[in-house]
Protein backbone atom coordinates (compact mmCIF):
# COMPACT_ATOMS: atom_id res chain seq x y z
CA UNK A 1 0.00 0.00 0.00
CA UNK A 2 1.33 3.39 -0.90
CA UNK A 3 0.94 6.51 1.20
CA UNK A 4 0.32 9.46 -1.06
CA UNK A 5 0.55 13.01 0.00
CA UNK A 6 -2.05 15.20 -1.62
CA UNK A 7 -1.26 18.77 -2.65
CA UNK A 8 -2.97 20.08 0.51
CA UNK A 9 -0.58 18.13 2.76
CA UNK A 10 -3.06 15.38 3.86
CA UNK A 11 -2.01 11.83 3.16
CA UNK A 12 -4.30 9.25 1.52
CA UNK A 13 -3.76 5.52 1.15
CA UNK A 14 -4.15 3.66 -2.17
CA UNK A 15 -3.26 0.31 -3.72
CA UNK A 16 -0.55 0.19 -6.36
CA UNK A 17 -1.21 -1.29 -9.79
CA UNK A 18 0.99 -4.30 -8.94
CA UNK A 19 -1.03 -5.06 -5.79
CA UNK A 20 -4.30 -4.84 -7.73
CA UNK A 21 -2.91 -7.15 -10.46
CA UNK A 22 -1.79 -9.73 -7.86
CA UNK A 23 -5.20 -9.60 -6.13
CA UNK A 24 -6.99 -10.08 -9.47
CA UNK A 25 -4.70 -13.02 -10.26
CA UNK A 26 -5.54 -14.72 -6.96
CA UNK A 27 -9.28 -14.14 -7.42
CA UNK A 28 -9.09 -15.49 -10.99
CA UNK A 29 -7.27 -18.61 -9.80
CA UNK A 30 -9.92 -19.27 -7.13
CA UNK A 31 -12.78 -18.73 -9.59
CA UNK A 32 -11.23 -21.13 -12.10
CA UNK A 33 -10.83 -23.77 -9.38
CA UNK A 34 -14.48 -23.37 -8.37
CA UNK A 35 -15.59 -23.55 -12.02
CA UNK A 36 -13.63 -26.80 -12.42
CA UNK A 37 -15.34 -28.28 -9.38
CA UNK A 38 -18.77 -27.51 -10.84
CA UNK A 39 -18.05 -29.90 -13.73
CA UNK A 40 -16.93 -32.63 -11.35
CA UNK A 41 -20.06 -32.12 -9.26
CA UNK A 42 -22.33 -32.35 -12.30
CA UNK A 43 -20.63 -35.58 -13.42
CA UNK A 44 -21.02 -37.07 -9.94
CA UNK A 45 -24.69 -36.04 -9.87
CA UNK A 46 -25.39 -37.71 -13.23
CA UNK A 47 -23.57 -40.87 -12.14
CA UNK A 48 -25.55 -40.98 -8.88
CA UNK A 49 -28.80 -40.53 -10.79
CA UNK A 50 -27.95 -43.46 -13.09
CA UNK A 51 -26.95 -45.63 -10.11
CA UNK A 52 -30.24 -44.86 -8.35
CA UNK A 53 -32.32 -45.65 -11.43
CA UNK A 54 -30.43 -48.90 -12.00
CA UNK A 55 -30.77 -50.02 -8.37
CA UNK A 56 -34.51 -49.28 -8.30
CA UNK A 57 -35.06 -51.08 -11.61
CA UNK A 58 -33.04 -54.09 -10.46
CA UNK A 59 -35.12 -54.34 -7.26
CA UNK A 60 -38.33 -54.13 -9.30
CA UNK A 61 -37.29 -56.81 -11.79
CA UNK A 62 -36.01 -59.16 -9.08
CA UNK A 63 -39.19 -58.77 -7.04
CA UNK A 64 -41.27 -59.56 -10.15
CA UNK A 65 -39.38 -62.81 -10.62
CA UNK A 66 -39.67 -63.66 -6.93
CA UNK A 67 -43.41 -62.89 -6.93
CA UNK A 68 -44.30 -64.67 -10.17
CA UNK A 69 -42.10 -67.69 -9.54
CA UNK A 70 -39.13 -69.11 -11.35
CA UNK A 71 -41.17 -71.11 -13.82
CA UNK A 72 -42.68 -68.03 -15.42
CA UNK A 73 -39.38 -66.25 -15.93
CA UNK A 74 -38.23 -65.47 -19.43
CA UNK A 75 -35.65 -63.02 -20.64
CA UNK A 76 -37.00 -59.55 -20.06
CA UNK A 77 -36.10 -56.23 -21.75
CA UNK A 78 -37.40 -52.89 -20.56
CA UNK A 79 -36.61 -49.32 -21.52
CA UNK A 80 -36.13 -46.63 -18.89
CA UNK A 81 -36.59 -42.88 -19.22
CA UNK A 82 -34.37 -40.25 -17.56
CA UNK A 83 -36.82 -39.87 -14.69
CA UNK A 84 -36.78 -43.59 -13.90
CA UNK A 85 -40.15 -44.47 -15.41
CA UNK A 86 -40.39 -47.34 -17.84
CA UNK A 87 -41.17 -47.01 -21.52
CA UNK A 88 -42.69 -49.57 -23.87
CA UNK A 89 -40.21 -48.83 -26.65
CA UNK A 90 -36.79 -47.40 -27.33
CA UNK A 91 -38.26 -44.02 -28.33
CA UNK A 92 -37.27 -41.42 -25.75
CA UNK A 93 -35.59 -43.96 -23.47
CA UNK A 94 -32.14 -43.39 -22.07
CA UNK A 95 -31.42 -46.85 -20.59
CA UNK A 96 -32.13 -50.35 -21.87
CA UNK A 97 -32.30 -53.05 -19.18
CA UNK A 98 -31.96 -56.69 -20.26
CA UNK A 99 -32.55 -59.37 -17.61
CA UNK A 100 -31.48 -62.94 -18.26
CA UNK A 101 -31.16 -66.07 -16.18
CA UNK A 102 -27.64 -67.40 -15.75
CA UNK A 103 -27.48 -71.16 -16.12
CA UNK A 104 -24.81 -73.65 -15.14
CA UNK A 105 -24.30 -72.73 -11.50
CA UNK A 106 -20.93 -74.07 -10.49
CA UNK A 107 -20.52 -75.52 -7.05
CA UNK A 108 -24.22 -76.16 -6.38
CA UNK A 109 -25.72 -79.55 -5.71
CA UNK A 110 -28.50 -80.45 -8.15
CA UNK A 111 -31.22 -80.27 -5.47
CA UNK A 112 -29.98 -76.81 -4.41
CA UNK A 113 -29.80 -75.59 -8.01
CA UNK A 114 -33.52 -76.29 -8.44
CA UNK A 115 -34.27 -73.78 -5.67
CA UNK A 116 -31.81 -71.15 -6.76
CA UNK A 117 -31.86 -68.64 -9.61
CA UNK A 118 -28.99 -66.39 -10.64
CA UNK A 119 -30.14 -63.36 -12.61
CA UNK A 120 -28.07 -60.97 -14.67
CA UNK A 121 -29.35 -57.49 -15.50
CA UNK A 122 -27.44 -55.52 -18.13
CA UNK A 123 -28.07 -51.77 -18.06
CA UNK A 124 -27.11 -50.34 -21.44
CA UNK A 125 -26.94 -46.59 -22.00
CA UNK A 126 -27.46 -44.44 -23.94
CA UNK A 127 -30.05 -46.84 -25.29
CA UNK A 128 -30.34 -45.31 -28.76
CA UNK A 129 -26.59 -44.93 -29.36
CA UNK A 130 -24.60 -47.29 -31.60
CA UNK A 131 -23.22 -50.26 -29.66
CA UNK A 132 -19.66 -48.94 -29.96
CA UNK A 133 -20.70 -45.83 -27.98
CA UNK A 134 -22.76 -47.58 -25.31
CA UNK A 135 -21.79 -48.35 -21.73
CA UNK A 136 -22.98 -51.57 -20.09
CA UNK A 137 -23.27 -52.06 -16.32
CA UNK A 138 -24.08 -55.60 -15.23
CA UNK A 139 -25.80 -56.45 -11.97
CA UNK A 140 -26.02 -60.02 -10.67
CA UNK A 141 -28.63 -61.12 -8.17
CA UNK A 142 -29.51 -64.46 -6.68
CA UNK A 143 -32.94 -65.56 -5.60
CA UNK A 144 -33.69 -68.64 -3.56
CA UNK A 145 -37.14 -70.12 -3.07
Amino acid sequence: MINKVSPGGASSRAFSLVEVAIALGIVSFVLLAVAGMVGVGLDASKSAQLDTIQAATARTLISQVATNGFGTFTSNTIFINNDGTTNASLDGSSIKAVMTSVTGHSGLRSEAAANFRLLKIDFIYPAAAPSSNQITNSVYASIAR
